[in-house]
């Protein structure tokens, strides 16, 4: 005879195998919404990866509208904001989020920062593709700038890719002043 076996009630080490096999983080994060039982698992993750491209509509290689850019960055934020809510306190091994800086991502530094105000952050790598932000302008108010550097203490390596032009020395000091257990400091400007 054959026993009918419900994910529900397997363990979590288990139910974490599931999840490490599914090939993007924001399936796991509409999966756990599915189940109450699976939503701590997702504050179990050592590796966290939120990249604005995978939230873009299958053309964008071609190109996108401003409103698909703007959408898929909003779903970073509330992915993020997922993600790093759980009360865990497992180490994160890596935290690599891609988005645009826009007023809307402050969400994304706060996630951030409560994060690593409860848990082990030992690598965190902050992507900004030219390619993608060409449609809009970089902006974050100036305070920000002071809650993300109360936050970004505890980071021991950072790694910047494709930095605006503009932006670039401006990033670097501030990471500099504001990450004081900096250990590795990765800056690429051009992307070309």
């Amino acid at each position: 005879m054959i026993r009918k076996i419900e994910l529900s009630s397997l363990p979590d080490d288990i139910l974490m195998h599931i999840l490490d096999k599914l090939e993007l983080l924001s399936d796991a994060v509409r999966t756990c919404v599915l189940s109450k039982r699976w939503s701590h698992l997702l504050g179990l993750h050592s590796g966290i990866v939120l990249d604005i491209s995978r939230y873009l509509p299958e053309v964008h290689s071609i190109g996108c509208t401003l409103q698909e850019l703007v959408r898929a960055n909003l779903l970073v934020v509330e992915a993020t904001k997922r993600i790093l809510s759980h009360e865990s306190r497992h180490t994160i091994m890596n935290l690599s989020i891609r988005f645009c800086l826009r007023d809307e991502s402050i969400d994304i530094v706060r996630s951030v920062g409560k994060a690593m105000e409860n848990r082990e952050v030992l690598a965190a790598e902050v992507i900004m593709e030219q390619g993608l932000l060409y449609l809009l302008q970089i902006w974050i108010q100036p305070e920000a700038l002071i809650l993300l550097a109360s936050k970004m203490q505890k980071l021991q390596i950072i790694r910047l890719r494709c930095i605006h032009e503009e932006c670039d020395l401006t990033w670097t000091m501030f990471f500099l002043e504001a990450a004081s257990l900096l250990k590795e400091l990765h800056v690429q400007v051009s992307c070309f």
